[in-house]
């Protein structure tokens, strides 16, 4: 663990958590009535985000 695995890290996890509240946002739209039924670009987008922080933070556990 060194100090630029850590910013990464936090870095994508910022990016997770803004996007998961915008697609969160969306739940109330008209278009939000679908969300949770089909796979929309932003829920592909998310999951997406969500590999992102995943490999960060295990770039940030491996050992130097």
């Amino acid at each position: 663990m060194n100090r630029d695995t850590v910013a990464k890290a936090m870095e994508e996890a910022i990016v997770f958590v803004a996007h998961a509240e915008e697609v969160l946002a969306l739940e109330g739209t008209e278009r939000g009535k679908f969300l949770w039924i089909v796979a929309l670009k932003e829920k592909g987008a998310l999951r997406r985000k969500s590999m992102d922080l995943t490999r960060a933070l295990a770039d940030m556990r491996r050992p130097l």
